[in-house]
């Protein structure tokens, strides 16, 4: 219920697309590095006249692609010598 809370509230203020300076404010990632993903097939887009929006749950789906889990470590334990 904790994970699911949080994502819930983003979706709720966040709009359904994002232009590519919204895009870039969200992930940290640079515009031509967004246009490089694009021209590339890695990043799905809406292209309509001259504008190109990117739908928020695939850009969400791309930055959780490369999510890595946390470890667990075991404070309690000493470390175990070799």
């Amino acid at each position: 219920m904790t994970r699911v809370l949080p994502s819930i509230i983003r979706r709720a203020t966040l709009p359904p697309y994002l232009t590519r300076s919204q895009f870039s404010e969200l992930s940290g990632m640079s515009a031509r590095k967004i246009d490089y993903m694009r021209s590339k097939g890695q990043m799905p887009y809406v292209k309509r006249g001259r504008t190109v929006l990117f739908k928020t749950t695939d850009i969400e789906s791309y930055l959780s692609e490369g999510e890595v889990p946390a470890w667990a470590v075991d404070l309690a334990s000493p470390p175990s010598s070799p």
